[in-house]
């Protein structure tokens, strides 16, 4: 916890700090790094050696403007939205192996578990060993084996503290820390009332003059702390030249084109993307080859803030854009689209673009560690009656496919005194075509429908697989009527909140209270594919082209199309969820369609 600190930093390690450091030509942090730092095989076997920053020149560049810009007096602090594969840990801790080496001060490493702050004291230990001048220092100041261990780390003329914060509690300044460092603060979870993690951080330097402070996460939801925070700081970007018009701008997802590496049959072959998807410049469109341009590029990039607003000259009249970030503290946002490292190329993000488009599952996890971006939950426009009609398709009517199906499936929500079912088709994309729809009273009718599926050109195709919601009261009689038809017919139903631990997953759950039959019932998010189903493939129907498409039939009557209209998002106590206001049950059955295919799709 941070309020461990309060008991570390005794008299004696603050005195350290008062002892004469002999000076040496200073350097800047990428040639510091460049002329001290050895890889040690355990931080990157495959990079071992003398560290380069050609194998990360944004994030190296990123460290060299906060801690060497204006003579290191621009920025106090920095807070950076960052992808997975950025290095950004290693990236602090030679800072402060640099800060230990040049200007030593009491240094502060805090991370959300004590587990993985000793992790990343062995990481740090490795990197002042393999200093030269640090590892002589410590042979000439008599530091000795204690002194190196655990998370509690004295070298000469400082200490450093690395603390895991499970929680954090009443925490005070404290003189003699120059250097705070926060990783991964959106995965700290902390009690109510309490001040944000950063604030506490902030506390550990007030007062001291040269201090720092740099604190980093993968974002999660756009009501985050670490998005919160890199939104009213600097907003720096790394802009880069194109290598034809020496145009610079910041690399972006929609920059990477492969929509054009198809096979045969027009599909995207995603071995072509993985290989041959480029970058297009936006200014004169050329194309920007990986293995030809991208090393070069990112050696030339400038990071720039990007956080201005426009205001009026009240004498003049004109418009002037002026910075819209607090003084002194810059922010960064990072993707893996800079990154040089094996499963990071671009043609690697295109095909994870292209199935998380398809599949929830994978969807945050693209956009927060490797876009370096919040999950965006909040405010969206409500649906309308419009937005759902636009969705009809002239070319084919109930119980038929518009395509040649890979799939049938049948959806189920189960009311008290009937289920209302929905049949899908499916292409090999996971494109969505509601077939036909009912409400049946009997169990009977249920199996008779599914069995009817739909049919392509007279042809007639069976539902394989088909998913029935457990119901408020109907619980067992789900189960047991399930349990002898599967794996045609399975139980399902959604969680949210705490309860979800991953997006999809199959549990063993007893049909009889107190019995010995289990029958398999799929859990699912029901947030994350709600938000498919209403934002994705309703209201931005034809925004992404790797987004699975949804249709309805010519004949959907409006009835059938209100009851997708009525589930929206409303904030409540801070928090968005989704409400009602009328019936949505056909709703639940044509999202359950987007489950069935998470679930299933893939062994198409």
């Amino acid at each position: 916890m941070i309020t461990d600190l309060e008991n570390l930093m005794s008299a004696e390690a603050l005195g350290l700090c008062e002892r004469v450091w002999s000076g040496r030509k200073r350097l800047g942090y990428r040639e510091w790094c460049e002329g001290n730092v050895i890889i040690h095989r355990k931080e990157n076997a495959d990079y071992a050696g003398p560290y380069s920053s050609r194998l990360t020149p944004s994030i190296s560049r990123l460290l060299q403007t906060f801690l060497e810009e204006d003579d290191g007096r621009a920025w106090d602090e920095c807070g950076v939205a960052k992808s997975s594969q950025s290095a950004l840990s290693l990236h602090a801790l030679m800072a402060m192996a640099r800060r230990a080496d040049y200007q030593p001060t009491n240094m502060v490493y805090a991370i959300y578990s004590d587990l993985e702050a000793s992790n990343i004291a062995d990481r740090f230990r490795w990197i002042v060993e393999g200093t030269p001048n640090l590892s002589a220092s410590l042979e000439r100041e008599g530091v000795s084996e204690d002194d190196m261990a655990g998370r509690t780390i004295r070298l000469p003329g400082c200490t450093v503290w690395f603390t895991g914060v499970g929680t954090a509690g009443k925490t005070s300044s404290k003189p003699g820390v120059g250097l705070a460092i926060f990783d991964e603060v959106d995965k700290v979870k902390l009690p109510k009332g309490e001040a944000s993690v950063v604030d506490l951080l902030r506390q550990r330097g007030k007062v001291t003059t040269a201090r720092k402070y740099l604190y980093f996460s993968s974002p999660t939801l756009d009501s985050g702390p670490i998005w919160k925070e890199v939104l009213t700081g600097s907003g720096h970007r790394d802009f880069v030249p194109c290598p034809h018009c020496g145009h610079f701008q910041a690399l972006r997802m929609d920059g990477i084109k492969y929509h054009h590496l198809r096979d045969k049959f027009g599909d995207l072959d995603l071995d072509k993307v993985r290989r041959l998807a480029h970058y297009e410049c936006a200014s004169c469109g050329g194309t920007i080859e990986e293995h030809k341009h991208k090393l070069d590029m990112l050696q030339d990039g400038e990071w720039r803030p990007t956080h201005f607003e426009k205001k009026t000259d009240p004498e003049t009249g004109e418009i002037e854009m002026v910075p819209a970030w607090v003084p002194r503290k810059m922010s960064a946002y990072h993707s893996d689209l800079y990154a040089l490292w094996e499963g990071s190329r671009w043609g690697d993000l295109a095909v994870e673009k292209i199935a998380a488009s398809k599949n929830p599952e994978k969807l945050q996890n693209v956009v927060n560690g490797r876009w370096g971006e919040a999950f965006k939950m909040g405010a969206m426009r409500r649906v309308e009656l419009s937005h759902v009609l636009a969705l009809k398709n002239k070319e084919y009517g109930r119980g038929e496919s518009p395509f040649e199906p890979v799939m049938i499936t049948g959806q189920f929500d189960t009311q008290d005194s009937c289920w209302k079912g929905v049949i899908s088709a499916w292409d090999g994309d996971g494109n969505q075509a509601v077939v036909d729809y009912g409400i049946f009273i009997s169990w009977k009718d249920v199996v008779a429908f599914a069995k009817k599926g739909a049919t392509w050109k007279e042809k007639q195709y069976s539902a394989r697989f088909c998913l029935v919601d457990e119901g408020g009261t109907r619980t067992r009689e789900v189960r047991r009527r399930c349990l002898p038809m599967t794996p045609i017919f399975n139980p399902s139903k959604g969680v949210g909140g705490v309860n979800v631990r991953r997006t999809l997953e199959w549990k063993d759950y007893e049909v009889d209270k107190g019995g010995t039959e289990k029958v398999n019932v799929l859990t699912y998010d029901d947030d994350g594919f709600r938000r498919l189903l209403y934002r994705v493939q309703i209201l931005d129907a034809g925004k992404d082209s790797d987004a699975p498409t949804l249709q309805l039939p010519k004949d959907a009557d409006e009835s059938f199309c209100q009851e997708l209209c009525h589930e929206f998002l409303v904030k409540k106590q801070g928090r968005w969820r989704y409400d009602t206001d009328g019936p949505n049950d056909f709703g639940d059955a044509v999202k359950m369609g987007n489950i069935a295919w998470a679930a299933c799709g893939h062994l198409i």
